[in-house]
């Protein structure tokens, strides 16, 4: 008996599962049944309630502007580094200086002790001064050879002409050899003493260009010597304000070390680093308007863009680049940290989607005839954040505001229960 209840028990279950098991496959085989080709699908009013329950929601044409947003550090325009070319001991430092300090170009900040350097120049002018000493007692060298040069000619001239006369003479019978001898002697004579003189000259000018190059490198060593004393000095390079440690009078500077900068505040500018696709949504934006909100007080600041350029990073990036107008008040200071907000240019004839509606590769779910979803592919212009932004399509669509895994094309679904409450309830937004 006990055998025989358990053979019961277990042929009941075995039916109920069947049972089961053949009323889901009725339920699944209604819900995919094909639609008849004359108007409406073959369906029992009685089966409608098992067909699943989708939100849906319809496009409607409207316009989007989005927004470029991020953060961005304010530099300043112009910034010149302050140093000095020379080492030395600082012997004056401006009475007023000190972090913050508005100067004008040219107002001296600093100078070192110019006291070697004074006696360096006063020795290379010296030196300059003795250079041309020689040069001009070499010139009136010059001068004289030059005139010994003429009469030494003058004087050959003449024994050649005297040479001349006692040979013609002699050729007519007149005059002695020992007149000849005598004339001949005196020729060599003149001819030997130009020749010197000649030599002399030639000596005295290589003397002058020795001088010269003496010269030359006189006023090379006080034009040294003056930019030496020069480099002492340290001016404000631009207008605008100091910014760094105070140098102390006393104190030992190296060459080139740096004391500081000067900073124009008055003019500041912003590199933004977009992706290639806000820079291609940006378009050529110059003068387009940049909203600033410094962080911390939440004050407001604006710029324009003024084009493209690369960032001073090790690694230079393409940047757009901004400049801050005038700001309402002097507050705004090189480093300060600002969020950036720049609109795009509006799309017109736009319809915008939940992002939980469109799959990564821009289909959606859409109603077709007889509460069957269509798998279609829409024409997609922006993703932002949460939303969709596609082209406007010629006719309003119902779409399947969520896409699950279980929704699929040519699934009959009961759109009613949620196509009056969201239908057309999506916003637009233009959040970017």
């Amino acid at each position: 008996m006990r055998l025989i209840a358990r053979l019961a028990v277990t042929v009941s279950l075995t039916l109920l599962a069947l049972g089961f098991l053949s009323h889901q496959a009725w339920n699944l085989r209604t819900a995919l049944a094909p639609v008849e080709a004359a108007g409406e699908p073959r369906r029992a009013p009685a089966r409608q309630g098992r067909l699943p329950v989708v939100a849906v929601a319809q496009t409607q044409v409207t316009e989007f502007q989005g927004q470029i947003t991020g953060f961005a550090t304010a530099e300043a325009l112009r910034r010149v580094e302050l140093s000095l070319p020379e080492a030395g001991l600082i012997a004056a430092v401006a009475p007023e200086l000190e972090d913050g300090t508005h100067l004008e170009a040219g107002e001296e900040i600093l100078r070192l002790d110019p006291t070697a350097a004074e006696r360096a120049l006063a020795d290379a002018r010296l030196t300059l001064a003795r250079a041309e000493a020689e040069m001009e007692n070499v010139a009136r060298r010059l001068a004289e050879t030059a005139g010994t040069i003429a009469r030494e000619r003058e004087a050959l001239a003449l024994r050649q002409a005297e040479l001349g006369r006692i040979d013609d003479l002699r050729s007519r019978g007149g005059g002695t050899e020992q007149q000849r001898d005598s004339v001949r002697l005196s020729l060599l004579s003149a001819e030997g003493a130009l020749a010197g003189a000649e030599a002399e000259r030639a000596s005295l000018e290589a003397e002058a260009r020795a001088a010269a190059l003496d010269r030359d490198g006189a006023m090379q060593g006080v034009a040294a010597a003056e930019t030496t004393l020069e480099g002492l000095r340290l001016s404000a390079p631009i207008a605008g304000t100091f910014r760094g440690q105070v140098p102390v009078r006393g104190a030992r500077l190296t060459a080139g070390q740096g004391v500081g900068a000067v900073i124009d505040e008055t003019r500041l500018t912003l590199s933004l680093l977009l992706s290639p696709t806000e820079r291609a949504r940006l378009g050529a934006g110059v003068g387009q308007t940049v909203d600033l909100t410094r962080f911390g007080d939440g004050r407001s600041f604006e710029a324009r863009v003024t084009g493209q350029g690369l960032s001073g990073d090790e690694t230079p990036q393409l940047v757009v680049t901004a400049a801050i107008t005038a700001a309402p008040c002097a507050c705004l200071l090189p480093g300060d940290r600002l969020a950036f907000a720049i609109e795009e240019p509006v799309l017109s004839d736009v319809a915008i989607l939940p992002a939980s509606a469109v799959d990564a590769e821009g289909r959606a779910l859409l109603l077709g005839a007889g509460d069957r979803l269509e798998d279609v592919a829409l024409e997609v212009l922006r993703r932002v954040g949460e939303t969709v932004v596609i082209a406007a399509p010629s006719e309003p669509l119902t779409y399947v505001v969520t896409r699950t895994p279980r929704l699929g094309a040519r699934l009959q679904i009961d759109p009613r229960g949620g196509s009056e409450d969201t239908a057309g309830a999506f916003a637009p937004s233009t959040a970017g």
